[in-house]
This record gives structure tokens, C-alpha cells and sequence, in this order.
């Protein structure tokens, strides 16, 4: 099992007796993690695929995973886990801190929807970024900088850009995955644009990227 949507189990024996029969804090399908079952006044979660043998096989958050622990104010993406989907920390209203995903590649841009995370302007006073993944443009001005060490540009990641006309790339080399509608909101996917040397109307070069 690689994807598992969002309450498949809702209302079952499965999920309501997960942990009293499991003993377990996660109910994991395949390499699915499908839900939080433990303690829902827990305010700090770390989801440890290297120390918890029934997590070690892990690589997805399932849609829904964490959604409504208000209490949660941590949580830590453990190693190996390589994806976030749609509403997984959905309505944790009191979740700021977001540690670790240093394997991450996808995470889906409402999987933090109604959270303090996605609210609040870090320390950088621009980005929010999960370990090579920059997931969200929270900034004011009309420039932004994708910082070096960056391989994944989540979807609609700025979607909270309309302002932005220029954008810099630290190191463009290093992107390999730019999600739907990354940039589609900003000025600087409207702005004018070099040709690309084939011709074609359609397609323009932005610094380094080809954008058709």
C-alpha cells in the first residue's frame, strides 16, 4: 500500500481500537502512516522511523494523518519519509514548529492548512522551508530568493506572492521538482520575458528556468 486517502477507515473497528489492540501511537498500512491514534493532548510528536521498528518502512502521511490535535504544538518528520499529503496537519491550530523532513520531495500545500505554521513569519521573515522543500512564500515585498540547497518548490507555494516581480535563484542547478502553480500568482510569471532560442512564443527563459 503507497496511498491511502483521507478517512478510508473513518467510524471503524480498525481505527477506533488502533492503539488498544496495537498498543501502538500510529496505524501504519504499508508504507503508509494513516493516522495519529495516541494521546490527543500530546503537544510534541516525533515521528521516529529510525528508533520505532513499525515506523521504519514508512515514506508517506496520509491525507487527514494528524488533522485536528489541537493540542500538537511539534512535530518532527522523521528520516525516510518521503511525501505529505493534501490535510495531513489540517486544523492542528496551535502547531508552529515543523523540525526535520530531511527526505522529503512532496508536500501537498494544504497538508498545514489551519495551523500556526503556515500563519506565522519565521525568523527569515520569507519563507517557510521542510528539510530541501520550499514550501511556502510568506513574505510582503516584491522580490523573493529561493536559497541554495533547495531541490523541491511545493505547489502553490506562492500563492501569497501576488506582489513578487523578481525572484532569485540561489543555486537553479539544484531544483528538480517545481509543483502546480508554484509561481502562477506572482508578477513575475507576467512579466516580460526573454525568448528562448528555438522561437517559440510560448516558451521563455526566467532566470535559468524555461517556463512553457
Amino acid at each position: 500500500v503507497t496511498y491511502v486517502g483521507e478517512d478510508a477507515f473513518r467510524g471503524t473497528e480498525y481505527i477506533n481500537s488502533y492503539a488498544d489492540r496495537e498498543g501502538r501511537d500510529f496505524a501504519v498500512l504499508g508504507n503508509v502512516l494513516v493516522k495519529y491514534v495516541g494521546d490527543i493532548n500530546e503537544t510534541e510528536i516525533n515521528i521516529d522511523t529510525m528508533s520505532v521498528p513499525y515506523l521504519s518502512e514508512v515514506d508517506t502521511i496520509a491525507p487527514g494523518a494528524f488533522s485536528g490535535l489541537i493540542a500538537l504544538e511539534s512535530v518532527t518528520i522523521g528520516s525516510g519519509i518521503e511525501q505529505i499529503f493534501d490535510r495531513a496537519f489540517y486544523g492542528d491550530s496551535n502547531l508552529l514548529t515543523v523540525n526535520g523532513g530531511a527526505d522529503l520531495s512532496f508536500v501537498a500545500a494544504g497538508a498545514f492548512d489551519g495551523t500556526k505554521y503556515i500563519s506565522t513569519v519565521p525568523a527569515n521573515g520569507e519563507y517557510l522551508r521542510i528539510g530541501n522543500i520550499y514550501y511556502r512564500y510568506v513574505g510582503v515585498g516584491t522580490s523573493a530568493t529561493i536559497p541554495a540547497g533547495v531541490k523541491y518548490i511545493a505547489p502553490n507555494a506562492f500563492m501569497k506572492g501576488s506582489m513578487v516581480e523578481t525572484i532569485v535563484f540561489e543555486n537553479a542547478d539544484d531544483i528538480i521538482y517545481v509543483g502546480a502553480e508554484a509561481f502562477a500568482s506572482t508578477k513575475w510569471m507576467s512579466a516580460d520575458h526573454t525568448a528562448t532560442e528555438t522561437g517559440d512564443d510560448d516558451t521563455f527563459v526566467q532566470d535559468g528556468f524555461v517556463v512553457i
